[in-house]
This record gives C-alpha cells, sequence and structure tokens, in this order.
C-alpha cells in the first residue's frame, strides 16, 4: 500500500513538471517570455508554485 502510494506521488510530480514545461514552451512563443528564456520562466513558475503563488503573476513581476 505505502508503495503504491509513493508512486502515485511520483507519478503527480512528474505529471506537473511535464504540465510546467509545456507552460513554458508555450510562454516562449511571445517575445516578452521569450526574453527570460526557457529555463529561467521555468525556474519563476516552479517557485511560484512552491510559494503558493499564481505563476503569471510571478513572471510578470509579482516575484522579487
Amino acid at each position: 500500500m505505502t508503495i503504491a502510494l509513493k508512486q502515485n506521488s511520483d507519478d503527480l510530480v512528474l505529471q506537473d513538471i511535464e504540465n510546467t514545461q509545456k507552460l513554458c514552451s508555450t510562454l516562449m512563443r511571445t517575445p516578452h517570455y521569450a526574453k527570460m528564456g526557457e529555463v529561467g520562466v521555468f525556474a519563476i513558475v516552479q517557485k511560484a508554485r512552491s510559494v503558493g503563488m499564481n505563476p503569471l503573476e510571478a513572471l510578470n513581476g509579482g516575484m522579487y
């Protein structure tokens, strides 16, 4: 039972990372976010999520 829960938790983490990468790829199509680079956008989005902040607010200057 514990192993199954751990595996499901890992799957959710991987799915979250994949979704974040898709978001970053989509945002990179705009000149504004392309200046930050995909790795920069990914880092800001992940940090925002870790502190419970809306990722788009963080990307638009809400996180210093």
